[in-house]
């Protein structure tokens, strides 16, 4: 062993002297190449429109390493990696994503809840090329590391003119700080600090709506349901429904639930950060503003005398979930299965959270959020709980996720009809999800969106004939937007006369402000066209 281990310092000590020697120029220049122009070459291949301002800094970032090297290798390494840490992702997110405006992209992950957060590196970075790029070089900085560190190398490079060389480089990025801004590294380290100044606004909203509650006038629900609940779903694409079309039975529950109706709907925007408070407040694809000074349905339900819960298989508080957060703190009660960074909790664990003590004729309003059909897709299941108990391709995975939200849903209704006397159910998903053979290319929120990240079912349960009818003919042969959910609900709980259903194709790509026509989008399977 003790001979091993010889032979293995002698063969770091060669590598290692090799590389002071100078002898590794030439490698370090096709190093500083790949970490360098290379990755930002590749993804503006792919992304023509969105970075071409890079390609100069590209020069600069191999020059500043070649210089990193002759001062010390270890300098090279660090500085090497991370550059490798802002490049490597770029091209990653250029190849797969189409990161447009990478600031956009990196908040959309930044503010991601913890879970999707954790979910997005399982699916999309540990085991690709990013992933194994970034761990082997960072194995080999790090027995560079040791070899300086615990075997006590030292390179000897003493001459004065490296280090001149360096401060001359480091005054020249000094006095040109537009070079830097344009590499994506420094592009990551500011849309971090971007979304840290937006949280403030967030977290203020609660304070806005408390002051605009507390000048409110109780509210009259004339509908008069003692029972009202409110499924939000995750990620669930109406396509992969046989409710609307799909082959396979994957949603038996919504098929015979039965008095109904069923729109063909779009979602608003394709992430969570933003579609529910599209979904839940005043606010629109065009005017996102009036979420930070207006109350949500759930606000308005309590004017009305009902005890609001808000029952959630999503991440609770923190700097992520701020935009949602403020909303379920309009409940009376809230309640949170996990914080998701263990294994996921499957959402049948929510109805362990409903208070016992549910009794007909009190006034109470539920408003579930589920994980759904977020990706890890394989996660969100029981494996005994299947329609395909050995699914072949993605989209089996994903069509079990389906399944398994009907299953879920038809234990929400059946565990609350006998305990009302008169109940309204509404189910749809926060947003859609793209489905394809390649687990890279599919999910939600693209820069350059696909119309099945809209596409999501609305379904609504009432006893009520009339409003079921009004309902029936508003979305007669029409795609509704449901940024008009707040106005749906408004009417269906008889706080509005009037029902007000918006047939506008606006979406949102990712965030306010970057606004698309959903019939203008590409579609990976059928277009859907303007009605």
């Amino acid at each position: 062993m003790r001979k091993k281990e010889t032979r293995g310092r002698a063969w770091l000590a060669t590598l290692y002297r090799w590389l002071c020697a100078g002898h590794g120029l030439v490698g370090a220049a096709l190093v500083a190449a790949w970490v360098g122009p290379l990755m930002l070459v590749y993804g503006h291949y792919f992304e023509p429109t969105g970075y071409g301002d890079m390609l100069p800094v590209a020069g600069a970032t191999w020059g500043l390493l070649l210089v990193a090297w002759l001062v010390h290798p270890l300098l090279f390494a660090l500085l090497a990696l991370l550059v490798l840490a802002g490049t490597v992702p770029y091209a990653h997110l250029a190849h797969f994503w189409g990161v447009g405006d990478l600031a956009t992209r990196v908040a959309t992950v930044l503010v991601s809840p913890p879970g999707e957060q954790h979910a997005f590196w399982r699916q999309y970075v540990i085991g690709s090329r990013t992933g194994q790029a970034l761990l082997l070089y960072t194995s080999l900085s790090l027995v560079l590391v040791f070899a300086w560190v615990r075997l006590g190398w030292r390179c000897r490079t003493h001459a004065r003119w490296r280090w001149a060389l360096a401060l001359g480089l480091a005054w020249v990025l000094w006095a040109r700080p537009e070079v830097i801004r344009l590499h994506p590294t420094y592009r990551w380290v500011d849309a971090y600090l971007e979304v840290q100044r937006s949280y403030g606004r967030f977290l203020r909203r609660s304070a806005r709506v408390q002051e605009v509650l507390a000048h409110m006038p109780r509210r009259v629900c004339a509908a008069g349901y003692d029972k009202i609940v409110v499924v939000l779903g995750e990620s669930a694409n109406r396509d992969f429904m046989h409710l609307y079309g799909y082959p396979e039975p994957t949603t038996p529950f919504l098929d015979r639930l039965e008095p109904k109706i069923a729109w063909r709907a779009i979602s608003p925007a394709n992430q969570t950060l933003f579609s529910i408070p599209i979904l839940l407040t005043p606010a629109t694809v065009q005017d996102f503003e009036p979420y930070f000074d207006q109350p949500s349905i759930v606000s308005l339900l309590r004017q009305c005398g009902y005890e609001t819960f808000w029952i959630s298989n999503q991440a609770p508080f923190n700097r992520t979930t701020a935009a949602f957060f403020t909303i379920a703190q309009e409940a009376d009660v809230m309640t949170f299965t996990a914080d998701h960074w263990a294994r996921p909790v499957y959402d049948e664990a929510l109805l362990e959270l409903v208070p016992e003590d549910i009794q007909p004729g009190s006034k109470q309003a539920f408003f579930f959020h589920l994980i759904g059909s977020h990706f890890a897709w394989q996660d969100r299941y029981p494996p005994d709980q299947a329609l395909f108990p050995q699914p072949r391709t993605l989209q089996e995975v994903y069509a079990n996720t389906i399944w398994y939200t009907d299953r879920v849903l038809e234990r929400i209704f059946t565990y609350f009809q006998p305990r009302a006397e008169r109940m309204l159910f509404v189910y749809l998903p926060d947003h859609g999800e793209l489905i394809v053979n390649d687990p890279a290319k599919s999910g939600h929120a693209f820069d350059d969106a696909f119309q099945e990240e809209y596409r999501i079912p609305f379904v609504v349960w009432t006893e009520d004939r009339t409003a079921l009818e009004a309902l029936r003919e508003a979305g007669k042969d029409r795609i509704v937007n449901m940024e008009c959910l707040y106005d749906v609900l408004t009417y269906l709980v008889g706080l509005e006369t009037q029902l007000k259903v918006s047939y506008s194709p606006l979406v949102l790509r990712l965030s306010p402000g970057r606004i698309a026509n959903y019939f203008d989008l590409p579609a990976w399977t059928y277009p859907e066209t303007r009605p």
